[in-house]
């Protein structure tokens, strides 16, 4: 298996790089994320659909995000593998919604129940 971790805070700025962990192997390398990769950020939330991760929200340094983003990691990797320093295969998508999005927020939570997310809390800024 594969343990993903996507952007987050290194103490100066927002990132949005993805490390990949191959579990078995106790391996990291690092994807460099592709033209439709979401910006950096940090305090976002994660959940994990099928195959895909889910990425919503987060700070990116200077203002809350609220967009949605989608990593398909069951697409076949290309020749270089995951470590080879490209998106290899793992391509990511802007979430196709509908209706009036969620608040632009921080520090909340995405959970999969069934067949739907549920997203509960965060920070905005001005309340939480």
């Amino acid at each position: 298996g594969r343990l993903y971790v996507f952007g987050g805070w290194n103490g100066k700025r927002a990132l949005n790089d993805l490390h990949i962990l191959d579990v078995a192997s106790g391996s990291w390398s690092e994807v460099l994320p592709n033209g439709s990769a979401p910006s950096a950020r940090n305090n976002h939330t994660t959940a994990v659909v099928d195959q895909r991760l889910v990425v919503h929200g987060g700070h990116d340094g200077n203002k809350w995000v609220h967009d949605m983003h989608i990593l398909d990691t069951g697409t076949p990797a290309g020749a270089g593998g995951a470590g080879s320093g490209s998106s290899d295969g793992l391509t990511w998508h802007k979430a196709p919604t509908s209706g009036t999005p969620p608040s632009a927020r921080a520090c909340h939570t995405l959970t999969r129940l069934a067949h739907k997310l549920y997203m509960f809390g965060g920070y905005d800024g001005g309340k939480c």
